[in-house]
Formats: C-alpha cells, structure tokens, sequence
C-alpha cells in the first residue's frame, strides 16, 4: 500500500500569499510586531507554531502566554477567513484527488505546517476533500517531521494497514527535508515559482501543478 501524504499551501491551495499576509497582520494586530523576517527557511520549524514561537522569542525576549496566543490564533484566522474567497485549488488538484482516491494501492493524508483550523478553513474553501482523510498539522507538534509522523501513524489507522511506500508532495524545501529526514520519497509542485529552491535541495520529481495527471501518477509508479 501506498501512502500519498500532502503539504496544503502552495501544493494543495493557491495560499501562500495570503496566509503570509494574515500571520503578519496578525502579529502587528496583537503585539504592534512589525518587522518580521519572511525567509520562513530560516526558522527552525517552518510551521506556523514553530514560527510563532520564534517571532515571539525575538521580539518579546519569551514565549507568548496561552491568553496571548489564542488571540493571535484568533486574529489570524478572522483574518484568513475574511478572504477565503481568494482561495483556490493548486489546478487539477481536485479532480487528482478523485483519481488517487479511487485508485486502488494508494491511500491519501495531510500534514501540512499550518494550524488545523486554518489549513482546513483553505481546504474547504478550495473546494477539496478534508473529512475522513487522515491529517496531523501544527497542533500536533512544532516540527514537520513529528506532524508527518503522526499524519502516518493515522493514516494506519484509519486505512488498517502498514504502507511499503510513502511519498511526500510539497512546494518548500523543508517539505524536502522532511522526506529526506522521514525516506519518504518526495514530488515537488512548483506552481509559486520555487522550482529552482527544490531542485538545489536535490528534489527531482517536479510539476507544476497536477493538470498532467498521467505525469503525476507516473511519478508515484516509478519514483526518482
């Protein structure tokens, strides 16, 4: 059995953009922080707990209260949800999904750096699958190997099987490093312009989006 495990921004849904600008007001909202470095490949732990965590022990010299970042959490996603009508699937990404999932051999999840209720907020307003489908995100633990992990664990769980194979689809290059850390095999969607980022992390499989399906279903038969 094969486990198809998906990265949500920028691989799943065109947000990327969007979910920078909310974060960022976010943070000028709640604690007047305003100059926040973006190269989110320099944090620790690119997800958005780990992020969090790190703007607030730069700026604040500590860790923010529980009352502190449940307002964040809070502005963030009003914030995200005033524009979810911005949100819109990676092309094709919806009709592979109904391939895969009625493609005997595979098995679908997510885990993604976002918080669950943002990344399922992006979900449902792309018009993508999210109930049933096995998840772990930024709730579940601050780094993206720990959240792919659990994403398998449940994954076995909810399918009732052991996978022989798992392959990781993202657009950042920590989604690389989580493959490489996990020996997930990995395909790249490059549709924000980042090919160039994956491939200098030894990425080989790339598309730029999931319009070429039989290109994409090819990848995951014969892995590089």
């Amino acid at each position: 059995m094969h486990l198809v495990m998906f990265d949500i921004d920028g691989t799943l849904t065109l947000s990327n953009d969007l979910d920078d600008t909310a974060f960022l007001n976010a943070l000028d909202e709640v604690f007047n922080i305003r100059e926040v470095s973006t190269d989110w490949a320099t944090y620790p732990h690119v997800t958005d707990a780990g992020i969090f965590n790190e703007v607030c022990m730069t700026h604040l010299q500590r860790i923010a209260s529980p009352s502190e970042e449940a307002a964040f959490r809070d502005c963030f996603l009003k914030q995200l949800t005033s524009r979810a009508d911005q949100i819109k699937e990676v092309p094709g990404a919806s009709v592979m999904l109904a391939k895969l999932g009625e493609t005997e051999g595979y098995a679908i999840a997510y885990a993604g750096g976002a918080w669950n209720n943002s990344a399922l907020l992006k979900l449902q307003s792309a018009h993508l699958p999210y109930q049933d489908i096995p998840h772990a995100f930024s709730d579940d633990a601050l780094d993206r190997a720990s959240i792919a992990q659990i994403a398998r664990s449940r994954a076995e769980k909810t399918y009732g099987c052991q996978f022989d194979t798992v392959t990781y689809i993202g657009d950042g290059v920590w989604d690389v490093w989580t493959a490489q850390k996990l020996g997930f095999e990995f395909i790249g969607i490059t549709c924000c312009s980042n090919e160039s980022a994956l491939l200098a992390q030894g990425a080989v499989s790339l598309l730029s989006d999931y319009t070429d399906l039989l290109a994409f279903m090819e990848y995951l038969r014969s892995p590089a």
